[in-house]
């Protein structure tokens, strides 16, 4: 179980007085386990919302664990000329993805027609590749579509007296974009398949390919011993670094130590 308060006036007075009542009402106990407290924030100059939330673990044992999360949300995507621009760039991007889809497809229909099947296609990874690429960026437009079309995004008012929830939306947002990257990532990668056209970047690309194998075990055997240090860290400075807060942390830091 759990109890919720929403303070929507945030002068000196209503906050004190909020928390005189949390007070009184004894909110805090022995059976108190976390304690959340989330506030959504506005910049007028950049159109941007900020979710932040702020929580607190609280073990049987007595040990703290403060963790916090800022996401930043554009409720209003396309507002001005800078955003019609992105806006008609992106349009010709995903043109040029499904001219993408029909040239791909069109291959593989023509490997199927040839041999009966398409193990042809697929054997070739930048084929594979091409599709992987495709389908992620298709992935990242339906979020991101998602996103622009979600009641709560088209139905909120900035000026409202009420606490609206927006993680769920924040998430989907910043996951766009984080698909969106990997998608890029990949589609650099492919640079990768060009290098043939030029001797020395060739002698280069087939070098990768030979030390991929050894590569795998050295990144393999490295990631153990940095997950076994990010396990130490988080229990040792967990409480006390803001940089070993949470596993994931302690691995990011660790890694650009």
């Amino acid at each position: 179980g759990g109890f919720v308060l929403d303070i929507v006036n945030l002068t000196t007075v209503s906050l004190v007085e909020s928390l005189d009542f949390l007070k009184e009402e004894g909110w805090l106990d022995r059976g108190t386990r976390s304690i959340s407290m989330s506030v959504l924030v506005y910049n007028a100059n950049y159109n941007l919302y900020a979710l932040c939330s702020f929580f607190l673990e609280l073990s049987p044992a007595g040990v703290m664990a403060p963790t916090y999360t800022m996401k930043t949300v554009k409720m209003d995507m396309f507002v001005n000329e800078e955003d019609l621009v992105f806006t008609v760039f992106e349009a010709i991007l995903y043109l040029y993805f499904l001219y993408f889809v029909w040239v791909e497809g069109s291959e593989l229909y023509e490997t199927f027609r040839q041999t009966g099947s398409i193990k042809g296609y697929l054997s070739d990874a930048w084929n594979v590749a091409d599709w992987v690429v495709i389908l992620v960026s298709f992935a990242a437009c339906g979020m991101r579509l998602m996103f622009f079309f979600d009641t709560k995004v088209r139905n909120f008012d900035a000026f409202t007296q009420e606490y609206v929830e927006l993680s769920a939306v924040a998430n989907l947002f910043e996951l766009s974009f984080s698909v969106d990257s990997f998608a890029a990532f990949l589609a650099l990668m492919k640079l990768f398949k060009f290098f043939g056209l030029q001797r020395n970047l060739l002698i280069l690309r087939s070098t990768i390919k030979r030390a991929m194998a050894d590569l795998s075990v050295f990144t393999i055997v490295m990631l153990l011993f940095i997950a076994a240090f990010t396990i130490s860290g988080n229990q040792i400075f967990g409480q006390e670094n803001e940089e070993y807060v949470d596993p994931m942390k302690c691995f990011i830091t660790l890694f650009q130590m």
